[in-house]
Formats: C-alpha cells, structure tokens, sequence
C-alpha cells in the first residue's frame, strides 16, 4: 500500500517546532493509520478501476494533544462521491472519508 502524503502547513504553525526526526515519525505513523482506514475502500477500487492506491491529503496543521498527535487534513482537489457510480475519468476519483477539516489522532511513538 503506497499512500503518497503532500504535506502544506497553515500560516500559524511553525514547522520548526518538530524535529525532522520528530516530523518524520509522525508522517510514518500518520500513513500507516490512514493505509489501514483506507485499505478495504482502495481494495474495491482498486479492482473495480485498475491498480490505484496512491491518496493524496494536504496536512493542515500538527499539534501534540494528550500524548497523541492531532493532524488536521484535507483531501486534495474535489472529490464527488456520486462519481462512484458513474465515472467519467477513473484516474480523478479517490476514496473519501474524512471531510475536509476533519482530523487523526495517532499515538506518539
């Protein structure tokens, strides 16, 4: 499962305040919680309209709450989940769970 994370910061948050180890784990952990949440939709995709299992989300902003890291994130691009139906071009469809502005909460390492 390859899920390819396009990382964009809100203005306020200063990414000097992870580490780049730090940052780098959290990516980590931040693509395997959403490789298990989107394993069984990107399965059916995947046979349904070839082999696609690449999710782009934008990272809005991390923050450390209660020991585990809060990431809020959105879904690249417009995504219209009555396109399941009926797509007219299979390659611009991805798998949606999570709203824009939603958020994941991991467990720090």
């Amino acid at each position: 499962m390859k899920i390819e994370l396009r990382v964009g910061f809100k203005p306020y948050f200063n990414v000097s305040e992870l580490s780049a180890v730090e940052l780098k784990t959290l990516k980590e952990h931040v693509k395997q919680s959403l490789a298990q949440y989107y394993a069984p939709d990107l399965k059916i995709y995947s046979q349904t309209y070839g082999n696609t299992n690449t999710i782009y989300l934008t990272v809005q902003s991390v923050d450390e709450e209660n020991g585990k890291w809060r990431v809020e994130f959105s879904e690249q691009g417009e995504i219209d989940k009555r396109a399941w139906v009926n797509p007219q071009n299979p390659c611009d469809i991805l798998v949606t769970a999570y709203e824009e502005g939603s958020s994941l909460s991991v467990s720090l390492p």
